[in-house]
């Protein structure tokens, strides 16, 4: 269907150019006058708006790879019709010609501005961001899916990938200046890294005038840059100073320092000089004793001087009535948001970095007994008699509210275990349609799939352009079947329109039956109350649009 849209745009081009080129060879320079003048500036302007339109179009059906020549071809195509429009202008000196926007001044013809280039180095940002709001996004007479194409035009390598699969339209313009703006719009890191240029200037081995006036340029573009980030050199002293002392921390203790900051903060000094005090007295509580002495001895000094992080009175977390009573889903909720050590519950490592050799006591697994999770959780509701097994994490929590299954056929897997429904990975996602829309659907992420697929009734509904290949598939339930056709699209987290993927599957028409197969308690749901899940409703038993498999499955778990 895009491939059609794009012929019938290119055709329109191709009609707009032939009607310019018959328009330039009726105009008589020599003997037009005044009324006739104005008739071929009206009709300039009227030419330029529809090319503008018609390429509009172009850049949002085309394939990136050919956007280049497009814009080449209309760069040529407006010149052409500004200089019909200047050559009259000239000639008959139009009153009204200093409002226009195609003016261009008589005297001199000025060079063509090429764009800005932006590779991801942080240090370039700023004059970046300058220089193109004053070439594009300044410029009223570009539209968004323009501003967009000449975005992409002037990014490269790391800075790229970060929008490179954003489709060219006008309502994705923002989205794609936001995501950049978000990535290296941070304050501190901008300050951070003028800092680090700074402490990174090549010293000078001998007298030179040429290293000198580098040396200055150099300290003078960063004293500018600093400037305008609101960093007066004058009392820049206390965050030079910092940055200097956090480089020399090792990396345990600068993430626990940069983890209490917020996100754009810049900290005193001061801060950082607290922060050490109380980190060195935490690490040597937590030393470890070299006798049974000093082991009893400094057990009785930590009751003393820790303090609960759960209700900041002096015991620890393992013996707070408090922390005791809560539902073992809250105390797992509650570990995970303060980045506590799943095995020992200690603030100052993760549990991959634990030495603590205790396990659970119902389970064997490496996790504090006191975040032990049932694997097999009934539950009962109003006659509800088959069992819910809801697979959890046994070591480190994770955001999402299941593990995925290495089997999507949920009918088979129900069948083994007439009693039993296992819940499957879920999820929610929003696709990119043919018209730049969102449509809801349903996937499952399984991680022994080698490929992904799609129903065939989701893709008409998408109306999305359907390559020609096929494949024979023996996993989805018991019988083999082929899937014929493949399409590639863009989707998005229900609960975040920024993040988007891009992949391709294989059209099918069933996936799977309904997951689960049977509508579950509402308190099952409402057991994960504190998580923001992937698939709201999965309880509720419901069809399966798309299967992710192992290639989209990962990056998802890595939140890439």
């Amino acid at each position: 269907m895009a491939g059609d849209e794009l012929k019938d745009f290119l055709t329109k081009k191709r009609v707009l150019k032939a009607q310019l080129t018959k328009f330039k060879e009726k105009i008589d320079f020599d003997k037009i006058d005044k009324s006739e003048g104005d008739l071929i500036v009206d009709k300039c302007k009227e030419l330029k708006k529809k090319f503008e339109d018609v390429f509009d179009a172009i850049y949002t059906a085309c394939d990136e790879t050919v956007i280049d020549s497009y814009v080449e071809e209309q760069e040529s195509i407006l010149e052409n019709i500004d200089e019909t429009y200047l050559t009259v202008v000239r000639k008959f000196k139009t009153s009204n010609c200093s409002s226009s926007k195609t003016e261009v001044s008589d005297s001199v013809k000025l060079p063509k501005l090429s764009l800005p280039t932006f590779t991801g180095n942080i240090n370039e940002w700023i004059t970046f961001k300058d220089l193109f709001n004053a070439a594009v996004n300044n410029n009223s007479s570009l539209s968004d899916s323009q501003r967009l194409t000449y975005l992409k035009l002037s990014l490269k390598y790391e800075a790229f990938k970060i929008i490179q699969s954003i489709p060219v339209s006008d309502s994705n313009y923002k989205i794609a200046w936001n995501l950049l703006e978000e990535r290296y719009s941070n304050k501190r890191e901008q300050v951070f890294a003028l800092i680090k240029r700074l402490m990174s200037l090549q010293q000078i081995q001998s007298e030179s005038t040429t290293a000198l006036l580098n040396l200055v340029d150099n300290i003078n573009e960063i004293i500018r840059s600093l400037d305008i980030l609101k960093q007066n050199v004058e009392h820049f002293s206390d965050t030079l100073i910092l940055y200097i002392i956090q480089q020399k921390l090792d990396n345990s203790s600068r993430m626990w320092f940069e983890r209490q900051l917020k996100k754009d903060e810049i900290p005193k000094l001061s801060n950082l000089i607290e922060f050490l005090k109380d980190h060195a007295r935490t690490l040597q509580h937590s030393k470890p004793s070299s006798n049974k002495y000093q082991k009893s001895y400094k057990s009785t000094s930590l009751l003393s001087n820790f303090k609960c992080v759960y209700c900041n009175e002096d015991h620890t977390l393992q013996k707070c009535s408090k922390f005791l009573n809560l539902h073992v889903d809250q105390r797992v909720g509650f570990v995970k948001s303060k980045h506590l050590c799943f095995a020992c519950l200690s603030h100052l490592h993760m549990v991959k970095k634990c030495k603590s050799t205790s396990s659970c006591k119902h389970c064997q697994k490496r996790h504090n007994t006191l975040l032990h999770i049932d694997r097999n959780l009934s539950v009962q509701n109003q006659g509800l008699s088959p069992q819910v097994e809801v697979f959890v994490p046994s070591s480190e929590p994770t955001t999402s509210h299941m593990v995925p299954s290495t089997s999507v056929c949920a009918n088979n897997l129900v069948k083994e275990k007439q009693n039993t429904n296992v819940l499957l990975c879920t999820a929610v996602v929003n696709i990119l349609n043919s018209k730049n829309q969102l449509v809801s659907a349903r996937c499952i992420l399984d991680s022994a799939s080698q490929k992904s697929y799609i129903k065939r009734s989701l893709v008409k509904k998408l109306g999305l352009n359907v390559k020609n290949k096929s494949i024979s598939v023996s996993c989805l339930g018991a019988a083999e079947t082929v899937a014929s056709g493949e399409i590639d699209f863009t989707f998005t987290p229900h609960f975040n329109k920024k993040f988007h993927v891009k992949t391709s599957a294989f059209l099918i028409e069933k996936i799977t039956d309904n997951i689960p197969t049977i509508n579950l308690p509402q308190s099952l749901k409402d057991s994960f109350s504190d998580l923001l899940l992937a698939d709201p409703n999965f309880h509720n038993a419901s069809e399966i649009n798309v299967l992710l498999g192992v290639n989209v499955f990962l990056s998802l778990m890595k939140g890439e």
